[in-house]
C-alpha cells in the first residue's frame, strides 16, 4: 500500500502536519520526557491492526547494503548532535545525491511495492530512504542500537499522530549487540565498585588529603618513606608483581608507577622488591627474573627525577640490595640455565649495568664489583686488584703532573741572555736579537742590510758564491727535464 512521506524541514518553529509527520529536527527537540510519558501513554489508543494499519507509516530497510549503513551512520550523528548538524549537511550537500534522503518532495507517495515504471520505482526507493532516516534518528534518540531496536508500533507525535511500524529485526545481530552492550555495562559497574572501594579506603578525602596520604606532608611516616601499604594496596602490588609482570614495557611501567604513587611506603616496597629479586626458586623462570631486574632499573632511573617525594630512597635501597641481587642472578645463570638462557640473562645484566654507567648514578668501581659478583669472581681479590690498579694510575698521573710542573718552572727561570743571539731558523723574536732596533728606528749595525740591501755575509755558514746548491750544479736541469721550454712555449 502507498503512504504519505514525512515533511522535511529544518526550521525550529516547524510543526507536525495533521497527518502526524515531522522533521528530524523536531524529533530531536520534542521527544517525550519521563514526566509526560505516563500521561501520554494513557491518552494514546492501543495499536489495532485492523483500524490503524492502513494509515500507519511503515519503515522499510534500504535494499542496498551501502545505503543502509550510510543512512544509519548519518542518523546516529544527527541524533547525537541535533538539528545544527542536519542543517549544515543540507546546506553543504544539497547537490549531492548521496544525501538526498535529507530533503525531498513530500507529495510523492511512498510505497512498499515497486510501482510501474523505473522512475516510479526510483522515487519509491528515495521516499522509503527518507522515512527510514527519520525513524532512525528517532530510534537512536530513544536509545536503540544499530542492530537492535523496538519493533512494536508507536506514535511519534503525540497525541494525534499516526502510528509508525518499525522494520523487522535480524535477531542474531540484535543478540550480539545486546550482549556487547551488557558486557560494557558490567565493566562500567565493576569500575564503579573499584572506585567505591578506593573511596572507602580513603574515607572520601579531598584531593589535597589524597596527596598528603600518598606522599606525606611535613613530619610523619609518609614523609620519611616508612609508611605501610594497606591490605588492599598489598593485594594490588602482589597482583602486579606475581601475575602481571613480564618483559612487556607496559607491565613494567604499571608496577613502576605503583611504586612511585605509593612512595610514602618506599622502604616497605624496596624490601618487597628485594625479596622478589632474590627469589631463586625453581618455579621462578629466567624471564621473570629478567623482568624484575628491568623493573629495578626503571625504578632506579626515575628515582633521580625531581618532583616525587621519597624517590631518592629507592636509589639508596637499590644500592644496598644490588650486590646480593647480582650475586643471586649469577648463581642462577651458572647452576640452572642452559646456554641460550645463560646468554639471555648475561645480555640483560650487561644492558642494565651499561645503562647505569651512562646515567652516572653509581661509582664505576661499584658497577664493576656488581658485574664481578655476577661472574662469580672472588670479590675480595677483585677489590684488592682494583685498588692496586687505581693506585698505580694515580701515581702515574701524579708523576706526569710533576714533570709538567718542572718543565714550566725551568722555562720561566731561563734568562734572556742565555738564549743564543744568532737565529737558527727563518723566524726569531725581537727580544732575543742583541742590539737590534725596533718599531721603525734605524739599525745602527752597518753590516746588517735590510729591505733590499745586499747581504755581504753568508747565511747559515754557506757561501753564496759557488755555482752549486746542495752539491748540485745550477746549470743542470731539474728533475731531468729541459728548462728551454715551459708548457710548450720556447723560452
Amino acid at each position: 500500500q502507498e503512504q504519505d512521506e514525512p515533511r522535511t524541514t529544518v526550521s525550529k518553529k516547524a510543526k507536525p502536519r495533521e497527518d502526524g509527520h515531522i522533521s528530524a529536527e523536531k524529533m530531536s527537540q520534542d521527544l517525550p520526557t519521563k514526566a509526560k510519558s505516563s500521561t501520554a501513554k494513557a491518552s494514546l489508543p492501543k495499536y489495532d491492526p485492523e483500524e490503524h494499519y492502513a494509515d500507519a507509516i511503515r519503515v522499510f530497510l534500504p535494499s542496498d547494503e551501502y545505503r543502509l549503513k550510510f543512512i544509519t551512520t548519518v542518523a546516529s550523528f544527527i541524533a547525537k548532535d541535533g538539528s545544527i548538524l542536519e542543517r549544515k549537511l543540507i546546506e553543504k550537500e544539497s547537490s549531492n545525491p548521496k544525501f538526498s534522503f535529507l530533503t525531498g518532495d513530500a507529495s510523492v507517495p511512498a510505497s512498499g511495492t515497486n510501482g510501474g515504471t523505473e522512475a516510479d520505482r526510483r522515487n519509491s526507493e528515495e521516499i522509503n530512504e527518507r522515512i527510514f532516516y527519520r525513524w532512525r534518528v528517532y530510534a537512536f534518540a530513544q536509545g536503540d542500537g544499530f542492530d537492535s531496536w523496538r519493533t512494536e508500533p508507536f506514535v511519534m507525535v503525540q497525541p494525534h499522530g499516526r502510528f509508525w511500524i518499525p522494520p523487522s529485526l535480524d535477531h542474531e545481530a540484535a543478540r550480539r549487540e545486546e550482549e556487547a552492550a551488557k558486557k560494557k555495562e558490567e565493566d562500567i559497574l565493576a569500575k564503579i565498585e573499584v572506585r567505591k572501594k578506593l573511596a572507602g579506603k580513603k574515607d572520601f578525602m579531598t584531593g589535597r588529603q589524597l596527596e598528603h596520604a600518598k606522599y606525606g606532608s611535613g613530619a610523619g611516616p609518609s614523609s620519611e618513606g616508612v609508611a605501610k601499604l594497606t591490605e588492599f594496596e598489598m593485594e594490588e602490588f602482589n597482583i602486579l608483581l606475581k601475575e602481571k609482570l613480564c618483559a612487556s614495557r607496559d607491565a613494567i611501567c604499571e608496577l613502576m608507577a605503583f611504586c612511585f604513587d605509593k612512595s610514602g611506603a618506599a622502604k616497605q616496597i624496596s624490601e618487597l622488591l628485594r625479596e622478589a629479586l632474590l627469589d631463586d626458586r625453581p618455579s621462578v623462570s629466567v624471564d621473570t627474573r629478567i623482568a624484575r631486574l628491568f623493573l629495578l632499573s626503571d625504578v632506579l632511573f626515575n628515582s633521580q627525577q625531581p618532583g616525587v617525594r621519597n624517590a631518592f630512597r629507592y636509589r639508596d635501597a637499590i644500592e644496598k640490595m644490588a650486590p646480593a641481587v647480582f650475586e643471586s642472578l649469577g648463581r642462577h645463570e651458572k647452576g640452572k640455565a642452559g646456554r641460550m638462557t645463560m646468554n639471555k640473562l648475561r645480555n640483560a645484566v650487561s644492558a642494565v649495568l651499561s645503562a647505569w654507567t651512562n646515567w652516572s648514578v653509581y661509582n664505576p668501581m661499584f658497577l664493576d664489583e656488581l658485574y664481578a659478583r655476577f661472574e662469580g669472581k672472588d670479590v675480595a681479590a677483585f677489590k684488592e686488584k682494583q685498588a692496586e690498579r687505581v693506585g698505580k694510575e694515580t701515581e702515574e698521573e701524579s708523576a706526569a703532573d710533576g714533570a709538567h710542573d718542572i718543565k714550566e718552572d725551568e722555562a720561566v727561570e731561563t734568562p734572556a741572555a742565555a738564549v743564543v743571539g744568532k737565529p737558527t731558523g727563518g723566524w726569531s723574536n725581537a727580544e732575543i736579537i742583541a742590539g737590534e732596533d725596533v718599531d721603525g728606528e734605524p739599525i745602527e749595525n752597518e753590516d746588517g742590510d735590510v729591505d733590499g740591501e745586499e747581504l755581504e755575509d753568508d747565511v747559515d755558514g754557506e757561501p753564496l758564491e759557488d755555482d752549486a746548491h746542495d752539491g748540485e750544479p745550477l746549470d743542470e736541469d731539474i728533475d731531468g727535464e729541459a728548462l728551454d721550454d715551459v708548457d710548450g712555449e720556447p723560452l
